[in-house]
């Protein structure tokens, strides 16, 4: 009995020191394993972040951004400068990492999510935020109308996956890229979208420059939907498509289902409405 209890206590010794061991090593981990990095260039807080090791740049920049709250000494109206006025580029970051230089484009990650251009940081490395050079614009038929960042080397293909691609209404032939030259007449650039998105290296695929605003045209009365109601004694009444000009009274009778037993083809109309520019006329 007696080898049996000093057997248990033994144990229970073991266990808190087990315990008490795992605790201080944890301790001693959590504070050797924090990364030191410094940010600098473009920002409004350059210095050094201690981060943890699964920390990636897009982190570090929102802690940055964070910092101006966080300054008492700081007054409302710059503040609120600092906050909506973004001199920095997310396109354009260097991080520089013992002998190796990493280019990250932030964009790339928040609208397409591509983690290569957000990766982990390492301890010691130095985040290099330059300027923004400008923007560009795109609006028309594509998902998602904007103004981005403009980073030299972009292509209209670039653009136009900011914006998320194409609508299904998009005129691919007829794309146009306004360009302002100062001291000169505007450019007007045509482009054939079909061919820069198909082959990244066609000459379609246009380089662009700062201020150029890229219009995505619809295809002509793509929307236009012409359509009728059919009403009374039909096996399926209700509204119907037609190709205006083409689309005849009987091929409409043969989708609704043809009429029933009860209809009085003697007695039935068609009545017509037309938009003058005043008004509705029926006839």
């Amino acid at each position: 009995m007696k080898i049996r209890k000093i057997n248990a206590i033994l144990v229970i010794i073991f266990i808190i020191t087990a315990f008490t061991l795992n605790a201080q090593f944890n301790d001693f981990n959590s504070s050797e394993m924090l990364y030191h990095v410094s940010l600098v260039g473009a920002v409004n807080n350059p210095g050094v972040y201690i981060v943890a090791p699964s920390t990636r740049v897009s982190e570090v920049l929102k802690m940055e951004s964070s910092q101006i709250l966080l300054e008492e000494e700081t007054d409302e109206e710059t503040k609120n400068i600092a906050l909506t006025e973004q001199v920095n580029s997310m396109r354009n970051i260097v991080i520089k990492r013992k002998n190796t230089v990493l280019l990250v484009d932030l964009e790339k990650y928040n609208i397409v999510g591509d983690l290569q251009n957000n990766p982990f940081l390492q301890d010691g490395d130095v985040i290099l935020v330059h300027p923004k050079l400008g923007d560009v614009e795109i609006t028309g038929a594509v998902k998602r109308e904007g103004v981005y960042e403009f980073k030299r080397g972009d292509k209209i293909a670039d653009i136009i996956e900011f914006a998320l691609g194409l609508d299904y209404y998009a005129d691919c032939c007829k794309t146009e890229v306004f360009r302002h030259i100062p001291d000169k007449k505007n450019e007007r650039i045509s482009v054939n979208v079909k061919e820069a998105l198909s082959n990244a290296e066609s000459p379609e695929n246009i380089e662009l420059e700062v201020g150029d605003r890229i219009y995505i045209r619809h295809i002509p009365e793509f929307d236009d939907k012409s359509q009728i109601l059919i009403q009374g004694e039909v096996l399926y009444p209700g509204y119907y498509s037609i190709e205006g000009g083409s689309t005849t009274l009987l091929e409409i009778l043969g989708m609704c289902g043809g009429p029933t037993s009860k209809a009085d083809l003697q007695n039935s109309f068609l009545q017509r409405r037309r938009y003058d520019g005043i008004g509705i006329s029926v006839f």
